[in-house]
């Protein structure tokens, strides 16, 4: 007996040759982008931002020595005061305290002084590739300072001999403290700008990237 159903032909058999086309892969927002993949601008090298983060990351930390450098003179003053030294004793004990303490300034400014040249210079090449404005300040209250310090130093001399400096040697502490403090000041100024400026720029082109 034949069904009642309407008999279908049967259907073509289509053979697909080649590979089919692999599901394209939805990124995570946790995923991070590989350095390599960032579009920097202008001619802006990976290489010169790598430089810049790792000179900002070995920031010193001079808190310690800074303590130190006036715990010295500190310790010393208390010495003196509390021991009851002869005079020649406490003379001694008051000028190696007082040495050691100008030593571990020293040491502090120098290494603080190379951090800020090193960071200032690396932060000026990445605007510079970048092709980002930069204004320096000055360098004029800084020769100043200098100049006034060399006056002292000369005056001073001179006092040693005998012929003294009067109102010179005082004048020429205070343009050295002046005009240094100036000059710190515009410089401290100008690398948190410089920094600012640093900073916007990589982070806007970052979340750029990854968008």
């Amino acid at each position: 007996m034949e069904d009642d159903g309407v008999a279908q032909p049967p259907q073509p058999i289509v053979i697909q040759t080649g590979t089919p086309p692999e599901p394209t892969p939805r990124l995570d927002a946790n995923i991070s982008i590989p350095a390599t993949s960032i579009k920097l601008p202008g001619n802006l090298s990976p290489q010169t931002v790598e430089a810049y983060q790792s000179i900002m990351l070995r920031k010193p930390n001079n808190l310690g020595l800074t303590l130190l450098a006036v715990g010295f003179p500190l310790m010393g003053f208390i010495g003196i005061m509390s021991l009851e030294l002869p005079f020649y004793d406490a003379a001694a004990f008051c000028g190696i305290s007082l040495l050691l303490g100008f030593a571990v300034s020293l040491f502090v400014w120098v290494r603080g002084g190379l951090w800020n040249n090193a960071s200032k210079e690396a932060g000026q090449r990445v605007l510079k590739e970048a092709g980002v404005t930069d204004t320096p300040p000055e360098a004029w209250p800084g020769i100043v300072a200098a100049a006034c310090f060399l006056l002292f130093i000369i005056v001073a001399g001179d006092g040693l001999f005998g012929r003294g400096g009067g109102d010179l040697e005082t004048l020429a502490i205070l343009g050295t403290f002046v005009f240094g403090s100036y000059h710190g000041w515009r410089q401290s100024l100008y690398r948190k700008e410089l920094n600012r400026k640093v900073w916007h720029l990589l982070n806007v082109n970052n979340s750029a990237s990854q968008e």
